[in-house]
């Protein structure tokens, strides 16, 4: 249910970004959204990280979100904004 969540979410944010700018949905680069449960054991992890790769077939960005109880939706919003900028 999160995961649909957060899906809608991002697609929701990339869909009023594009009509902001008046742009079609032409993205080619797929954004991998990786959820990950905060873990008591590595409270050092960072909410959101933006990684860059390289594959066979292309650029492949992918935005690892740690979350808490509550997903703050906002911050997914801000760091797919992010990611869509760069």
């Amino acid at each position: 249910m999160l995961r649909g969540a957060v899906s809608d979410a991002a697609e929701r944010t990339k869909a009023d970004f594009l009509a902001l700018l008046r742009q079609r949905d032409n993205w080619t680069v797929p954004i991998v959204l990786n959820l990950q449960p905060q873990q008591a054991n590595l409270p050092e992890l960072a909410a959101a990280e933006l990684r860059f790769s390289q594959t066979g077939f292309g650029l492949k960005l992918q935005l690892d979100v740690t979350f808490s109880q509550d997903l703050d939706v906002s911050l997914v919003e801000h760091e797919l904004l992010r990611a869509i900028l760069l």
